[in-house]
């Protein structure tokens, strides 16, 4: 029986083999994709970008700010201390693109420059548990009590093409009425 020599696992191939650290890897760091959202200003002052940032990550940049600030206040992620650690800025922004569109790790990662392994464990270890707290939990997850604000929320889903509808329970919005038969097995 011959015996194999035992070797490191690597999770992934290196890209660019003549860099050092983290660019080799995923590439310079700061030329991302999701890097030019980074700057809140930049975002709130330019309706293109934030129309842009609103669509991908499917949450206001206002209400997005609000989340980071808190988040950042309560101390679920701090402000980077050294040169090259992650903005938290860009850890909310993988966290929510994984909650709203199910993207794989592995496209965040490509976006964001971030190691999946990193964003899982930003993920699992910070985000889930932040958002998911009975504190924020019970101050920003309610029904409406009032048949005034009933109504303003049925309205906002009328809208949105889910007439009757006054909330959604797991994130998941499905066709009211008679959806065409081609998309049934969508939803299943």
């Amino acid at each position: 029986m011959r015996v194999r020599e035992r070797r490191d696992f690597v999770r992934e191939r290196l890209r660019f083999r003549e860099r050092e650290g983290h660019v080799r890897w995923y590439g310079e760091w700061g030329t991302g994709f999701w890097h030019q959202y980074l700057d809140r200003e930049n975002v709130e002052n330019h309706p293109l970008l934030r129309e842009e940032f609103e669509q991908r990550f499917r949450i206001p940049h206002v209400l997005f700010c609000e989340l980071e600030d808190e988040m950042t206040t309560i101390g679920g992620v701090r402000q980077r201390t050294k040169s090259k650690s992650v903005p938290p800025r860009l850890l909310l922004l993988a966290g929510f693109r994984r909650l709203t569109s199910g993207a794989h790790w592995s496209v965040i990662s490509e976006c964001a420059f971030i190691s999946q392994r990193a964003l899982r464990k930003f993920f699992a270890g910070k985000f889930v548990p932040f958002f998911s707290s009975d504190a924020y939990y019970s101050t920003h997850v309610y029904y409406p009590k009032t048949v005034a604000s009933i109504r303003e929320t049925e309205r906002a889903y009328r809208a949105q093409g889910f007439p009757g509808c006054v909330g959604s329970v797991d994130a998941v919005h499905m066709p009211w009425d008679a959806a065409p038969a081609v998309t049934n097995r969508l939803f299943y």
